[in-house]
Order: structure tokens, then sequence, then C-alpha cells
């Protein structure tokens, strides 16, 4: 054989298996897989435990805000209604946090510049 025989014959072998290798990969994608589905079992396993989850993050909200009610009412009056004012103070700068112009921070420069520039 001569080297250029040889390397046709190479190459025409390299070219079939690389054909073969694609055409595999093809077909398994092709084909639904069922390996990565879960069972009935294990998809109701998680969504009893999701349940759990959610109603633990729930009942710890309740206990928060028992403890919360508790301890206002351990204060004086006087220091209820600083409370109150307090809490209201809060909520309402809060919200005016919350509904703020995302473009503001863009066109309002007067903040971000220096002195000098």
């Amino acid at each position: 054989m001569k080297n250029g025989e040889r390397n046709a014959a190479e190459s025409s072998f390299g070219n079939t298996g690389k054909q073969i290798v694609l055409m595999l990969l093809v077909l398994l994608l092709c084909f639904p897989s069922s390996f990565g589905q879960e069972s009935k079992k294990v998809r109701s396993a998680k969504k009893k435990a999701e349940k759990v989850r959610v109603e633990q993050k729930k009942q710890a909200i309740k206990e928060q805000e028992a403890k919360k009610k508790r301890h206002f009412n351990l204060q004086s009056k006087e220091v209820q209604q600083r409370m109150k004012e307090n809490e209201k103070l809060t909520k309402k700068h809060y919200n005016n946090k919350t509904r703020r112009n995302p473009l503001e921070g863009i066109f309002n420069r007067k903040s971000k510049r220096r002195h000098g520039r």
C-alpha cells in the first residue's frame, strides 16, 4: 500500500466512526428518557415535606407575633404610645423606599458628584 491509499483508508474509517458516534448521540437524544423521572412515592414525599415546611414557617410567624404582642403589653402606657408612633413612622418610611422610582438613581447625579468636578 502506498501512503495515499493508507491515508484514504484511515480517513474513511475515521469519518465512518465519527458518523456512527454522531448517529448514536442523535438516537439517544431522540428517545425520551425515563431515568430522570421521579417515582410517585418520591413526589408525594417531597410534597409532604414542602407542606410541613410551610406549616412550620406559618407557626414560627404566629409565635413571633405572639411574642411581640406580649412584649408590647408588658410596657408602660407611655412606652406603648412611643412604640406605636415609631411603628407608624417605620412603615411610612419603608413604603416610601419600596415605591421609589428605579430611574431616580440614574438621573439624580447631584448626590454622586464630588466637589470640583
